[in-house]
């Protein structure tokens, strides 16, 4: 049980707490009063001694990134481990995939764990939602993937939340979770999320291509290298204009390759 967000306790909590408390076994409840400074009289006297003793002292927006960030940690462990069989099994040419996951790492430690969440889970758009994605085993994948690509090359975050992005070597980097479904299906549904994301001024600057590291998709994805659709934004045709350039990776084929690929 978290007691978040409230600094004090009005008296009609107060009746309900004490009555879980008084269901629970005292070997059993297991509580943490979150708030800045020190507990409040109501929770003291609520609390008594455990008050103080299972007392953290921040706001609830520390506390919740904190949570998220152990998560995150928990998930890329998974991802380091993974790398590591992959490097003593000689599935993977070199050490170069351990960078990545550091290099990843490092980058992530830029930004809040909230941010960095929202930003994958919005990748997966072929996973419905209340399903589990991005803290999930495709997830792990995807963030293998990022590192097998990133290696040493440069990897940087910015933004927060909706405009969050990532740039690696002088392209941004989206992932795209598309299980069971068509390759066709998620260039189209990808292509129409980034632009809308470039429309509403989330990439800094728009003459950058977009990497989409794609994973569980049905059929072959687009050359990487397949420039941008022209839309026609003048009245009589005058004036045509390119979207993001997308290009476009497949995790599988990236592990399976069992090397950094090439993003010349």
């Amino acid at each position: 049980m978290i007691f978040l967000g409230l600094g004090t306790v009005g008296q009609y909590v107060q009746t309900r707490l004490r009555h879980v408390l008084s269901s629970v076994p005292p070997s059993s409840a297991n509580y943490l009063l979150v708030s800045p400074g020190n507990p409040s009289a109501a929770f003291a006297s609520l609390l008594a001694d455990g008050a103080n003793h299972n007392h953290h002292d921040a706001y609830a927006s520390r506390f919740l990134d904190d949570l998220l960030r152990a998560l995150w940690s928990r998930v890329l462990s998974a991802v380091t481990g993974r790398a590591e069989t992959m490097v003593r099994s000689a599935t993977w040419a070199n050490d170069g995939i351990l960078r990545g996951v550091e290099n990843l790492k490092t980058a992530l430690r830029a930004s809040d764990a909230l941010s960095v969440l929202v930003w994958m889970r919005r990748a997966c758009g072929g996973v419905l939602p209340g399903r589990p994605a991005a803290m999930h085993v495709d997830g792990e994948t995807l963030l293998l993937g990022l590192a097998a690509t990133a290696n040493s090359r440069s990897l940087s975050v910015r933004g927060s939340l909706g405009a969050f992005t990532m740039e690696l070597e002088g392209r941004y980097v989206e992932l795209a979770l598309w299980p069971g479904k068509s390759a066709h299906m998620l260039v189209d549904q990808e292509v129409a999320r980034i632009d809308g994301r470039a429309a509403e001024g989330h990439y800094d600057d728009a003459e950058k291509p977009v990497l989409h590291l794609c994973l569980g998709q049905d059929g072959p994805l687009p050359s990487r290298g397949v420039p941008g659709d022209l839309v026609d934004e003048g009245p009589e045709d005058s004036l045509l204009e390119p979207r993001m350039n997308h290009e476009w990776l497949s995790v599988r084929g990236i592990l399976d390759g069992g090397r950094t690929p090439s993003l010349a």
